[in-house]
């Protein structure tokens, strides 16, 4: 293909990237990443979200703060994915003060957390041990109106098992059978409103996670 000249398009580079990422080859996707550039093929951010998500996962904290430096440099516009694969490599290091500053960094530039974004750094804080702030976050995500699902109530659940609260934990999970994510209410008041369409809390029943784990 290289040979041909079939290789220089953004498409195929992407896949390209895809595949060494996948395949835990790290320096070789930061050379084809160089070498899109010097053949005149800028990347976009769904390239460099390729890279930082294998960097990530492979706890190169440094090397994805770097190529965030690149996309700025570059003038293209973090988006979600970008956003969230920080603050996913920040909380993997137990960086939450980082983590929370990236989410309110995403907030303030138009860009908007979904709900993987903010169960990224809602674990990390149950983990911490910092219970009032991730309850804060919760609060949060109530009042922006960010979906809550199954993974968020897994969170939870696991998180007050962790923190010695098992009564409540065992209330939240029965009651999501009946009435979804909206079992959160048990957390009090502040929480009785996170999911207002029962259709959608209806689908967020317990997983083999929250039995197998607790």
């Amino acid at each position: 293909m290289e040979k041909n000249g079939d290789l220089r398009n953004l498409y195929c580079y992407n896949i390209w990237l895809l595949g060494l990422l996948r395949n835990a080859k790290l320096v070789e996707a930061q050379l084809v990443l160089k070498d899109m550039v010097d053949k005149g093929v800028e990347p976009n951010i769904y390239s460099y979200n390729i890279v930082m998500d294998g960097l990530c996962k492979n706890g190169m904290l440094s090397d994805v703060i770097m190529v965030m430096g690149f996309i700025v440099r570059s003038g293209l516009s973090p988006d979600t994915v970008t956003y969230s694969t920080l603050l996913h490599g920040y909380c993997r290091k137990g960086k939450l003060f980082e983590a929370n500053a990236i989410l309110n960094e995403m907030m303030r530039n138009g860009c908007v957390p979904n709900t993987y974004t903010c169960n990224i750094l809602l674990h990390s804080l149950w983990k911490e041990g910092k219970i009032l702030e991730a309850e804060k976050l919760l609060q949060k995500m109530n009042e922006k109106g960010y979906g809550v699902d199954t993974v968020t109530c897994n969170i939870v659940i696991d998180g007050l098992c962790k923190s010695g609260k098992l009564d409540k934990a065992m209330e939240i999970a029965h009651e999501m059978w009946t009435h979804g994510s909206a079992a959160l209410g048990n957390l009090g008041n502040s929480f009785i409103g996170l999911v207002g369409d029962v259709s959608r809390s209806m689908r967020c029943i317990p997983d083999s996670y929250i039995f197998y784990h607790n």
